[in-house]
């Protein structure tokens, strides 16, 4: 961004945003999984 390239940064964006978004779902199934461990052996007697 130093060199004022906008036009090429703005042509990266979607590019970005979809990489941003693959992380997020990543994170979000991480998640889910440990919710669902946890819940798991909440629910174990022991």
């Amino acid at each position: 961004m130093d060199e004022k390239k906008w036009h090429e940064a703005d042509a990266q964006i979607p590019q970005v945003s979809h990489v941003i978004e693959s992380v997020a779902a990543g994170i979000d199934a991480a998640a889910a999984d440990l919710e669902r461990e946890l819940a798991a052996e909440r629910s174990t007697p022991g």
